[in-house]
């Protein structure tokens, strides 16, 4: 009769040989898409949006209007306003609404004057209502909308207005990118990477808007009724369901990218995520969007997983320990892929423009080295994290509306 511990034994070296294989399999998958899509990716062109745009050629030129809700902006307000005053296009109006403890609507108001419209944002008013109180006061044929941390440029302003201006989409949304003084900071560029890696994948066409970067004509702005819709959180993605809702197209530039401000610390990458997610959950049960709160269920499920056999490793051995180590080594090697194949995204574009001189001045890293991959396995766990604590705020009635 064999003893317990013997059984035990055998018991332990057959999970430790089912975790080994499970590790053995991830490592082949992860490698084959590697290879695959370093191959795709060199033999396709480089991210649209890269070369300079004129609007000279369009067969309409639109007075557009800029609409920004700006809450205790203090700090980059009057870079804002001065990159829209220095783009080339001319039919263009910047309307804000301005307010908070840090005084930016008095420095907003110093700007008051030709093409910058400036109100004042109450406390307690919100974003939606200060984006209401813009659309009301703008004249524009198209409407933009951006935040206060954002800063224009001729190319991503140009390429973000052209389908518009072509007659080729309704509304068209584009992506972001950090501003240069934040690069050097590990955690921006692992949101940067993924980010380039997502905008050279982007589809034509998408489910929703980016709120700091789409522009939009403003009779189908009228038709879905303004901002009039409450949403004490997630502005953007309410507009994207009532636009989805009318029944209309969101056109994809990814070409547009527009510098903003990333979140530099752990901390406020958490909170940006977890308010972000949670959005995405309130938000998405509000419209019927199931398949974005099902996404973010099955998401919290996994995670919750992870947790779970983590903490009951003392009961379940190897399997417990090894399976939760498992599963979140897929979600960091996904990560960590997107994250390579954006890096070359990033430096093939460098070298497009400005040959290998612009690449090395830039002294960022492309690859991934020992420190990238352990920083990724870190923001692994913070996106974690902020889908766990969003299920959680979603829950609290007291954490629902807070911004």
């Amino acid at each position: 009769m064999r003893s317990a511990s013997a059984d035990t034994s055998v018991g332990a070296g057959a999970g430790a040989a089912a975790v080994l294989a499970g590790a053995v399999a991830l490592v082949w998958h992860y490698w084959r898409q590697w290879r695959r899509e370093t191959a795709l990716l060199a033999a396709s062109a480089p991210v649209a949006g890269t070369q300079a745009l004129s609007p000279a050629t369009w067969p309409w030129l639109p007075r557009v209007s800029a609409l920004v809700a700006a809450w205790n902006e203090r700090g980059s307000i009057d870079e804002h306003i001065r990159s829209f005053l220095d783009l080339s296009y001319g039919e263009k109006e910047l309307v804000l609404c301005a307010g908070g403890e840090d005084g930016t609507y008095r420095m907003a108001q110093r700007w008051a004057g030709p093409g910058v419209k400036v109100l004042e944002q109450l406390p307690g008013e919100g974003k939606q209502a200060a984006l209401q109180h813009c659309l009301a006061e703008s004249t524009g044929e198209v409407i933009v909308l951006s935040d206060a941390d954002c800063v224009f440029t001729d190319n991503s302003w140009n390429r973000l207005l052209e389908p518009l201006a072509r007659g080729a989409a309704q509304v068209v949304t584009g992506v972001s990118e950090p501003r240069v003084d934040q690069r050097d900071n590990p955690l921006v560029r692992y949101q940067w990477y993924g980010d380039v890696y997502w905008a050279h994948r982007m589809p034509e066409t998408v489910d929703g808007v980016l709120g700091r970067n789409c522009a939009l004509l403003r009779p189908v702005l009228d038709d879905i009724g303004g901002f009039e819709t409450t949403a004490a959180t997630g502005t953007d993605y309410v507009l994207s369901r009532l636009l989805e809702e009318a029944g209309y197209t969101i056109v994809t530039a990814p070409g547009s990218r527009i510098a903003t401000e990333y979140p530099e610390s752990p901390g406020a990458y958490l909170a940006m995520w977890r308010r972000w997610n949670k959005n995405l959950v309130l938000q998405g049960l509000r419209f019927g969007a199931w398949r974005h709160v099902r996404g973010l269920l099955a998401a919290g499920a996994v995670y919750g997983l992870v947790v779970v056999m983590l903490a009951s490793s003392a009961v379940l051995g190897t399997a417990g320990l090894g399976g939760s180590l498992l599963v979140f080594g897929a979600a960091a090697a996904n990560r960590l892929r997107r994250y390579a194949l954006g890096a070359q995204l990033v430096r093939m574009e460098m070298a497009l423009a400005g040959g290998e001189e612009e690449v090395r001045a830039s002294r960022l890293p492309f690859g991934l080295e020992g420190h990238a991959i352990l920083r990724g396995v870190a923001y692994t766990a913070l996106d974690m994290l902020a889908v766990l604590l969003a299920l959680y705020d979603s829950l609290d009635p007291k954490r629902r509306r807070r911004w």
